[in-house]
C-alpha cells in the first residue's frame, strides 16, 4: 500500500460534513434489513436515517435493541451501517458520532460484533477512513481490540495520515495482541523507508509522515520491549484467573517479581485473587507486601474489590495487613 499525499484529515472531516446535506435513505441501500424487527426497532432506523436526535433519544430509553439487532445485509449490524452510511455522505460525521457512542454505550457488546466476513465496527471504521470514528471506538468502553488482518495496515496508515499517534496508545491500551505488534513494526518500517525515499527525491511533503512513523516505531519497539519484561507477572495473573495453585507458587518465587504490576485494566495479582475468591494466594501476595493504594483504570483499590467479595476471611486478611 503506497502512502497518499493528502493533507491531515482531522477536524476538517467534521467541517466538511456539515457542508454536506444529508440525502434520503430510502432505496439507498442503507439501513436495508435483511430479518425480521419490530416496529421499535423500525422507527429508530428511521430516526437515524432522518437524523432525528430527540425521536431516536426516547427510543433508545427503551430496550429494543440487543447487540445483534438488526442485521443487514453480510451480517452487518446497525452500527457498521451508520458508518457506511457516514461514508457515503448520507449521514452527517458527527451525528453519526452521536449514534454510535449512544448504542454502543447502552449495548457495549455491539462493539465486538462481527459481519459474516469477519470484520467488526473497528474495521468498518478504519476501512472508511474515518479518523474520529476509529478514535471514538477505540475509547469506547467493553471494546476488544481486534482488527481483521487486510485492516492492520490502513489502521497505521490513519496514523501515519492524521499524525493522530494516540491512536496507538489506544489499541495497546485496549489489548492489542502481542503477536500484533511486530507486523505493526514492520509496515511501519517499510513506510518510513518509502517516505525516505520520497524526501530524496525532493518530495518534502513527505517529511511528516517520516516523523510519524519514526515516532510510531519508537512506540511499538517500547512496547515490544515492555511486553517481553513482564510476562512472568501476565502469566502470574493468568494463573490466578485459571485456578493454578502451582504454577502460582512457582511464579511468586521468582527473584525480582513486580507483585505491584499492573495489567490494561490496572488490576494486580492481589486484585485478580480477590476477585477470584482465592484466600490461599491472596496470603502469599500479601506476605511479599504489596502496595494496597493502588487503583485499577475505575478508580478502585483492592479493599474496594474486596467489599464485593462475601469472603470475609479475605477481608480480614487485608485489614490486617493494612493496619
Amino acid at each position: 500500500m503506497k502512502l497518499k499525499n493528502i493533507k491531515k484529515p482531522s477536524k476538517g472531516i467534521i467541517a466538511a460534513s456539515l457542508l454536506w446535506s444529508s440525502l434520503p435513505l430510502m432505496g439507498s441501500g442503507f439501513f436495508v434489513v435483511r430479518n425480521e424487527e419490530n416496529e421499535d426497532v423500525r422507527r429508530l432506523i428511521n430516526d437515524i436515517r432522518t437524523e432525528n436526535i430527540p425521536s431516536f433519544d426516547f427510543y433508545m430509553n427503551a430496550d429494543i435493541l440487543n447487540y445483534n439487532d438488526p442485521r443487514f445485509d453480510e451480517g452487518r449490524t446497525l452500527l457498521m451501517e451508520i458508518i457506511r452510511a457516514a461514508k457515503g455522505g448520507s449521514i452527517r460525521l458527527e451525528i453519526a458520532c452521536y449514534f454510535i457512542l449512544r448504542i454502543a454505550g447502552k449495548y457495549p457488546n455491539i462493539l465486538n460484533a462481527k459481519d459474516r466476513n469477519g470484520k467488526n465496527l473497528l474495521d468498518y471504521a478504519i476501512e472508511a477512513n474515518l479518523v474520529d470514528l476509529v478514535d471514538i471506538i477505540l475509547d469506547s468502553p467493553g471494546l476488544m481490540f481486534s482488527v481483521c488482518s487486510s485492516s492492520e495496515e490502513q489502521f497505521m496508515d490513519i496514523i501515519i495520515r492524521s499524525g493522530n499517534l494516540r491512536l496507538l496508545s489506544k489499541a495497546i491500551s485496549n489489548e492489542l495482541p502481542e503477536d500484533q505488534a511486530p507486523i505493526l513494526l514492520k509496515y511501519a518500517q517499510e513506510r518510513l523507508v518509502d517516505n525516505l525515499n520520497r524526501i530524496g527525491r525532493g518530495s518534502l511533503d513527505y517529511c511528516a509522515f517520516a516523523k510519524n512513523c519514526s515516532s510510531l516505531m519508537i512506540m511499538l519497539s517500547n512496547w515490544i520491549v515492555e511486553e517481553a519484561n513482564t510476562r512472568n507477572e501476565k502469566e502470574l495473573i493468568e494463573a490466578i484467573c485459571d485456578s493454578d495453585p502451582e504454577k502460582i507458587c512457582r511464579l511468586l518465587a521468582i527473584d525480582g517479581l513486580n507483585i505491584n504490576y499492573q495489567d490494561r485494566r490496572g488490576r494486580t495479582p492481589l486484585m485478580w485473587a480477590v476477585v477470584m475468591g482465592d484466600l490461599a494466594t491472596v496470603v502469599e501476595i500479601l506476605d511479599k507486601r504489596p502496595d494496597l493504594e493502588l487503583c485499577n483504570r475505575e478508580g478502585k483499590t483492592v479493599f474496594n474489590i474486596a467489599d464485593q467479595n462475601p469472603s470475609r476471611d479475605i477481608q480480614s486478611a487485608l485489614h490486617q495487613l493494612q493496619f
